[in-house]
């Protein structure tokens, strides 16, 4: 029998390093460039803006929780509330981390949320990229036979 399937989406472990290594690359790049300082001041300046509208929020408590069900219905928790929602079916996979989109049934707009491989249980993530891949849990359509 399938159970509930719980995943906690966010950011993986790896990201914040990754983040460092491309802002040293995009520094070190730029100080290379045969190019006037004025330019090099406003690239510098263009990479601390994108680097500062990059940063995510540490913080876990605003951090989702989904819970998909066998029957193909989901949950959506934040700060102690849940919403029900369901799956649009549009999702990009990948074996380190994937990105779907959940649509909240009493919310207007849909929201995009990154899933890690890392952050979950191995047999969980794996049965999420099963559903994905044969998008048994995707939003429900018509089916001409």
């Amino acid at each position: 029998m399938l159970r509930a399937l719980e995943l906690r989406p966010g950011p993986c472990a790896w990201e914040a390093g990754a983040r460092y290594g491309l802002a040293v690359l995009g520094i070190v790049s730029v100080m290379l460039a045969p190019t006037d300082w004025t330019w090099k001041g406003i690239a510098l300046a263009a990479l601390a803006v994108v680097w500062r509208l990059g940063a995510e929020p540490s913080a876990d408590a605003g951090r989702p929780k989904l819970t998909l069900f066998p029957d193909g219905t989901a949950t959506l928790a934040r700060n102690g509330r849940e919403q029900p929602a369901e799956l649009t079916g549009r999702a990009w996979l990948s074996r380190v981390f994937c990105v779907l989109e959940v649509q909240p049934l009493d919310a207007e707009g849909a929201e995009w949320l990154r899933i890690c491989a890392s952050n979950q249980p191995p047999r969980a993530y794996r049965r999420l990229l099963g559903v994905l891949r044969l998008r048994a849990l995707a939003a429900r359509e018509d089916c001409l036979d």
